[in-house]
């Protein structure tokens, strides 16, 4: 997460998303790293198969919206991704 905040290691977050189908996605997540004045970085965990497909949904779009410099992974890197991803 980008953000000029401060963050403790493993510190527990909740994330409130508002999403366009006017509902909210809660998410769980803790911590794993920190670079003070740049950001940290969350790994969810617990999550249901809906609420990590919406996430990876959120983060499609979000990530194509922000049109950063570097390419986005190819579908079949994400989609090895998720399937080797665990709770």
């Amino acid at each position: 997460m980008k953000t000029k905040a401060e963050a403790q290691g493993w510190q527990l977050f909740f994330i409130n998303c508002w999403l366009p189908t006017e509902r909210w996605l809660i998410l769980r997540g803790r911590v794993t790293y920190r670079l003070s004045k740049v950001g940290f970085g969350i790994s969810f965990n617990g999550l249901t198969g809906a609420e990590r497909e919406m996430l990876w949904m959120l983060l499609d779009f979000f990530g194509e919206a922000a049109n950063t410099a570097r390419e986005p992974a190819s579908p079949t890197v994400r989609e090895g991704v998720r399937k080797n991803e665990k709770n």
